[in-house]
């Protein structure tokens, strides 16, 4: 995530740093509406449940984090981002990255499949809607450097004369 961040500041892709940020937070908010709206059995078989809140709540962040996988979607989102700052010439590279990073994730048995393929279905309707998402963004930013609102009103006024 941070070499994400770091090489859209290399490259100056400041558009795709702007959509890495804006469906990270997406991302985020979608994954706590899922964990929030299902509870699935520990998958790990190493939670214990206690009657003291302290330690339920020390327990809370591996015991029901289940739903979608957090991590795959942010490797996911990074690899898309550097493939996107590459021109997506060694997407195949990003694409089995991130396959062996989705059996990794199932293997170590924090997550199940589930989690797995919800996140990447996830992924792959942002991913599908990326163009027209980076094409929004390229005009906001540019409509927002271009023509701030006290250049406008002086450009009005010039252009009335």
């Amino acid at each position: 995530m941070v070499t994400c961040i770091v090489f859209c500041f290399l490259y100056k892709r400041y558009d795709l740093l702007l959509f890495f940020l804006i469906f990270f937070c997406i991302i985020h908010i979608l994954h706590l509406i899922i964990v929030s709206s299902t509870t699935l059995p520990d998958s790990s078989k190493k939670c214990k449940y206690s009657k003291d809140l302290y330690e339920s709540m020390k327990n809370m962040g591996t015991c029901n984090n289940l739903g979608s996988s957090n991590h795959l979607m942010n490797l996911g989102l990074s690899l898309f981002i550097l493939s996107s700052i590459h021109n997506h010439k060694y997407w195949l590279i990003y694409l089995f990255i991130y396959i062996i990073g989705f059996f990794t994730i199932c293997a170590s048995r924090n997550h199940y499949t589930l989690d797995c393929i919800v996140s990447t279905l996830i992924l792959c309707i942002i991913i599908s809607n990326s163009n027209m998402i980076l094409t929004y963004v390229n005009t906001s930013i540019k409509n927002c450097y271009d023509c701030s609102d006290l250049i406008c009103v002086s450009q009005q006024a010039y252009s009335d004369d």
